[in-house]
C-alpha cells in the first residue's frame, strides 16, 4: 500500500482547518525543575496552547499570541518545536512588543536552544536587540555550553542507522527482503537500548541542524519499519511517555499508529496521512487533541500562511 504522508518530516499536509481558540481542560501534574520552580509535567496541554499562540502570530494578533506564551513559560520548560519555534516566536514578540529581551534569554537561546550567531543576526528582531551584546560577548563559552551537553556519538549512530534504514529500500527491495528486515530488526534492539538508556534522542540530546549541517538527524522512518507487535507493545507506551514529558513530538506518535492502522486495512486514527478520511473530522480532531496535536488540516493553513519556516 503506498500512503502519502501529507508533512516535511515533522508537518502534516491536511485540509483547512483553524486552531485558534484551542482550550484545554487537562490537570498536569507538576514537578521540579532544574531550576527549583515548580513547572508541568505532562506536555499534552503545552503544544495545544503553542498552536494557538502560533495561529494568532500569523494572522498578526501579536499581543495574544505573546500572552499566551508568557503564560505558557511560567508553567512549562519551553521545548522550541520544530516547525513551530515557540521559543524564538516569543523572543521575536517580546522585541517587536517593545517588552524587551534579558540578557538571560539571548544566552539561553544558544546554550540551551543551540541557534548560531548566524541565526540572531539574520534575525529583523533579535539583531537590534540592545541585549544581543551579550551573545556577542560570550558567544564562545555559550556555543561550548550547548555542544557540551550533546551526545555527538548517538548522533553519529542515528545517522548511520538512517543510511541502513534505507540501504535496501529502493529499485531491489523485493529482492533484498530479507537483509532489510534483519537490518530493521537489530535497529529496533538499538531503539529500544536508547529508549531505556538515554531516553527520546530528540534535538535536546542529539543536537540541532547547526551541529554538523545535517538535516533531520531522527529516528521517525527506523520506528516506521519497527513490526506491528514491537509497536503496538513497546515502541507506541514509549513514545507516549516521551511525548507527555515533552521529549518527542504527538506527530511521531500519531504517524506511528495511524501507519500500523492503513497498513492493516483500517481507518487512521489521527489523520496524518493524506488519504481520505473515512470518519469525521471532528471526532479525528477529538482524538488529536487527546495526544497534543493540532486541529485536523492546521498545518496546512499554516504552510499557506506562514513565512517562518526555519531549520533549527
Amino acid at each position: 500500500m503506498r500512503l502519502k504522508i501529507g508533512v516535511s518530516l515533522f508537518l502534516t499536509i491536511t485540509g483547512l482547518s483553524f486552531v485558534a481558540g484551542l482550550f484545554f481542560s487537562c490537570q498536569a501534574k507538576k514537578a521540579i525543575s532544574q531550576n527549583d520552580t515548580i513547572k508541568e509535567r505532562n506536555y499534552i496541554p503545552y503544544y495545544l496552547k503553542v498552536y494557538e499562540a502560533d495561529s494568532l502570530y500569523i494572522t498578526k494578533n501579536y499581543q495574544r499570541s505573546y500572552a499566551i506564551l508568557d503564560s505558557l513559560f511560567q508553567k512549562y520548560e519551553p521545548i522550541n518545536m520544530d516547525v513551530y519555534y515557540e521559543y524564538l516566536t516569543y523572543l521575536e514578540l517580546k522585541s517587536m512588543l517593545k517588552v524587551g529581551v534579558s540578557e538571560k534569554e539571548f544566552a539561553s537561546l544558544v546554550a540551551i536552544h543551540g541557534y548560531t550567531l548566524e541565526n540572531i543576526h539574520g534575525n529583523d528582531y533579535l539583531s537590534k536587540e540592545k541585549n544581543s551584546s551579550v551573545v556577542e560577548t560570550n558567544y564562545e563559552s555559550l556555543r561550548n555550553k550547548y555542544l557540551s551537553g550533546i551526545d555527538l556519538k548517538l548522533r553519529d549512530s542515528i545517522k548511520k542507522m538512517k543510511v541502513d534504514d534505507q540501504r535496501f529500500r529502493g529499485a531491489n527491495y523485493q529482492q533484498n527482503i530479507d537483509k532489510q528486515r534483519a537490518i530493521d530488526a537489530r535497529h529496533a534492539i538499538k531503539l529500544k537500548a536508547i529508549f531505556e538508556n538515554i531516553g527520546y534522542p530528540g534535538k535536546k540530546i542529539i543536537g540541532n541542524y547547526s551541529v554538523d549541517k545535517v538535516n533531520f538527524v531522527e529516528i521517525t522512518t527506523m520506528l516506521l519499519h519497527t513490526n506491528d507487535e514491537e509497536r503496538l507493545s513497546y515502541f507506541m507506551p514509549k513514545v507516549k511517555e516521551f511525548v507527555e514529558s515533552g521529549a518527542d513530538t504527538p506527530w511521531v506518535y500519531g504517524v506511528m499508529y495511524d501507519q500500523y492502522l492503513l497498513y492493516n486495512g483500517k481507518e487512521q486514527f489521527y489523520g496524518t496521512y493524506e488519504n481520505e478520511l473515512q470518519i469525521s473530522k471532528s471526532e479525528v480532531n477529538k482524538h488529536r487533541r487527546e495526544i497534543g496535536l493540532p486541529n485536523y488540516g492546521y498545518e496546512k493553513w499554516r504552510t499557506n500562511n506562514n513565512i517562518k519556516n526555519q531549520i533549527i
